[in-house]
């Protein structure tokens, strides 16, 4: 399974970055996945698109080639979207034609058993023979929305394309991708690559999970598995170590891992999830145990550069119950409420009334102004006893402007060594101030909860890396 440790990043550029693609089984007809394939990837694929299809001379006005042998040699990329019993000679044309990279988005294979593991096996005996890779098969395949690649099925209007940003994402599951996709896109939150993985007849989880820790656009690496195994890890250890690895295992049940092995042909047991528990904290990989814990771990791996010293949070709000909230999970999770130094605690006398809580959290109460926010950031940013802040604002207070307090904040939050995130609860208002939060490089969540677990899993990943620094 896989390919060898050692390999360089340059062999799999040709899955995220090809000259041209071919779609072996494009089509004209509207409802095929082939057609929606093909309408994707001409929507904004910077490369050349080459359909293959004896049935067709010209399929949505690009000249359709008979065979995969007759297509221009600079293309480098085959998708084949054709009944599962087709794709072993498909993939010898390949061979034959030197095209290298082969994604089998056709299903019918090992995740079905009996005959579509013999299947599975003869696609990779094939590929092996002309040293061609093979991502798949039963997947979606890949993903780069700097470069407009985009082959997936689903209709655009039902289904919108990633927008760039900083995530790489790994999934076995197309329905887990895709509607990461679908929310990441709606937050705001972009995607450096995609893949999705399906089978992993050859290439599998490990190998482009080496590929995204030596990408320089993905800040943050996401894996939704079905299954875990020690060369995994081998390689999660040596990429952990510069780029921060969101987890979340499916299987983890005897009912999850029963369906996992009639998903994508995956094997788990029972009790591997304790064992999985204690493997990832070794290798410095923070779990999420659920879909938004994995979704609001990549999130703020994507936008912090910065990561907390230690364990202390200072929380900053103009709602008690909401500082009181996220002081409940500060202890929760883990985290200390940071004590200030003596020169903070005169500031903050100085600066706010006394009516104002000036202690951990702060709360700058319903009297609060966009220069109160300000002032209080500015100080507690300048403690050494603070390694990060929670932003609590609730825009519906009388003097404080929305956007006045984004302007105001984006000198002080660029000068700050510290991670922020930020808790938005509310309606409307809520939305356009976490759109605008984000803007400046904020991560926003819905609940103080979440920002404060947030910030947890910066700091548990801090916590792991600080074991190498001399």
């Amino acid at each position: 399974m896989g390919i060898d440790l050692t390999f360089s990043k340059s062999d799999l550029e040709g899955f995220f970055s090809p000259q041209g693609v071919v779609i072996a089984g494009a089509s004209n007809n509207e409802k095929s996945l082939a057609y929606q394939a093909m309408l994707r990837l001409i929507s904004g694929f910077k490369g050349n698109v080459y359909p293959v299809n004896p049935k067709y001379r010209e399929v949505l006005g690009l000249k359709c080639y008979p065979d995969v042998v007759e297509v221009p040699d600079d293309a480098d990329l085959c998708v084949i979207i054709v009944p599962a019993k087709v794709v072993p000679d498909i993939v010898d044309s390949c061979g034959v034609k030197g095209i290298k990279n082969v994604v089998v988005v056709s299903a019918g294979f090992a995740e079905i058993g009996g005959e579509g593991i013999k299947l599975q096996e003869k696609v990779v005996e094939i590929a092996r023979k002309y040293n061609v890779r093979i991502l798949g098969p039963n997947c979606l395949g890949t993903i780069n929305p700097r470069n407009g690649l985009d082959y997936m099925f689903l209709p655009i209007k039902k289904m919108p394309k990633a927008t760039p940003g900083y995530v790489g994402h790994i999934t076995q599951s197309g329905a887990f991708g895709t509607t990461f996709i679908d929310i990441a896109t709606k937050q705001g939150l972009g995607l450096s690559k995609f893949v999705a993985i399906g089978n992993a007849a050859d290439l599998d989880e490990v190998d482009f999970l080496k590929y995204f820790g030596d990408d320089e656009e993905t800040k943050v690496v996401l894996l939704y598995l079905e299954r875990s195994h020690r060369k995994f890890f081998d390689i999660a250890k040596k990429v952990s170590r510069t780029t921060p690895i969101v987890l979340l295992r499916a299987g983890r049940t005897k009912a999850g891992a029963a369906a996992a092995a009639s998903h994508t042909a995956s094997i788990a047991h029972e009790g591997a999830d304790k064992i999985l528990d204690a493997a990832c904290e070794q290798m410095g990989i923070i779990r999420g145990y659920d879909w938004e814990e994995a979704l609001d771990y990549a999130k703020i791996f994507s936008y912090c550069d910065e990561l907390p010293e230690s364990n202390r949070v200072t929380i900053i709000t103009d709602g008690g119950g909401a500082g009181v909230m996220a002081s409940d999970a500060v202890e929760l999770f883990d985290l200390e409420m940071a004590k200030f130094e003596k020169n903070t605690e005169k500031a903050l006398e100085e600066k706010f009334p006394v009516h104002y809580a000036k202690i951990n959290p702060i709360d700058l109460t319903g009297n609060a102004t966009t220069e109160d926010f300000i002032t209080a950031l500015d100080i507690v940013s300048q403690d050494r006893n603070v390694d990060s802040i929670v932003f609590i604002p609730l825009p519906g207070v009388p003097n404080m402007n929305v956007k006045e307090l984004i302007d105001q904040m984006q000198p002080v939050v660029e000068r700050c060594e510290k991670p922020i995130s930020a808790c938005t609860m509310g309606g409307s208002e809520a939305d356009k101030l976490s759109e605008l939060l984000e803007n400046i490089g904020i991560p926003s969540f819905p609940t103080p909860e979440r920002a404060v677990k947030a910030i947890s899993a910066l700091t548990k990943y801090s916590k792991y890396l600080s074991k190498f620094k001399k």
